[in-house]
């Protein structure tokens, strides 16, 4: 069916959520322009609040990632997407909040171009409660709303058992930050276990966040031994001093209890480093 075909190809260019420092990290997003024909897209992120410096977060409840991955047809409904949109916010944006979530959500709305209205949507979420009082409210959300209608279809929340970080580290030049190209000299992955996204927030990207905005060997050369491989600080010490320019990309694959084994939001979030914001113009400081 062309609204499955339409939201499929959206999901299939990963949209890009950077963070670069300036006087401390940001978020922007990055949505091709041939995205956006015929559909409205609503991006939510927790990050952009927790970025600001590195947070680690306590909760002594266990609780597993949960996730909504759903794409459905609007049968028989005259509804615009604003419409659509505020069904989803009143049902599920409004009531999973920062002060008691981390989440990455991204909301599709596709419409007929003749008649304005919606004929299709699509939510691809994943949130974890960052405390106690996160975990008891979701219980208490979850029977309220899990599998309650939402436009016609069931509201369906999973957990995730676990989630696998594919890591990739890049390091180069760059002659322009805002704009390619961008020469690699060297990059390498490793692959990453997590009980949850809530235990990789409080390791790896808390570890990235205090790390890797830093010219200091004392900092970035541990993060590349704990996370890359061993003794990846010998390996990258002459690439990174003639470096101005690395990037981490940590991809998450959620794996799944029921249904499709596997999820990948297409919100992809990124690491950059600009070092010629140093004196010295390179990624590690000299005479180390």
């Amino acid at each position: 069916m062309r609204w499955m075909y339409g939201i499929a190809c959206l999901l299939l260019y990963p949209l890009v959520v950077v963070a670069q420092e300036t006087t401390l990290p940001k978020l922007f997003f990055d949505i091709p322009s041939q995205q956006k024909q015929n559909v409205v897209i609503k991006l939510f992120n927790s990050d952009d609040l927790y970025l600001t410096s590195a947070h680690s977060f306590e909760r002594s409840i266990d609780s597993p990632t949960h996730i909504i991955r759903m794409t459905e047809k609007i049968d028989n409904q005259q509804v615009s997407c604003e419409q659509v949109n505020k069904e989803i916010e009143d049902k599920f944006i409004n009531k999973i909040t920062k002060d008691k979530f981390i989440f990455s959500t991204i909301l599709i709305c596709e419409y007929d171009p003749i008649t304005q209205m919606a004929v299709a949507f699509s939510i691809q979420s994943y949130f974890d409660p960052l405390n106690d009082d996160g975990v008891l409210y979701l219980r208490n959300y979850m029977n309220e709303y899990n599998g309650s209608e939402i436009l016609g279809s069931p509201l369906t929340i999973e957990e995730a058992k676990a989630v696998i970080v594919s890591l990739s580290f890049r390091a180069g030049w760059k002659k322009n930050p805002a704009i390619p190209p961008f020469i690699e000299y060297k990059r390498d992955k490793s692959n990453h276990y997590f009980k949850s996204n809530f235990d990789l927030k409080n390791n790896l990207i808390t570890d990235i966040e205090l790390s890797f905005y830093s010219d200091e060997p004392e900092k970035i050369m541990p993060l590349l031994d704990k996370w890359l491989f061993p003794k990846a600080s010998i390996a990258y010490k002459s690439t990174l001093l003639d470096s101005n320019y690395t990037v981490i990309e940590p991809e998450k694959i959620f794996l799944m209890n029921d249904g499709e084994p596997l999820f990948v939001s297409p919100i992809k979030q990124y690491y950059q480093h600009h070092c010629s914001q140093y004196e010295h113009g390179r990624c590690l400081k000299p005479n180390f």
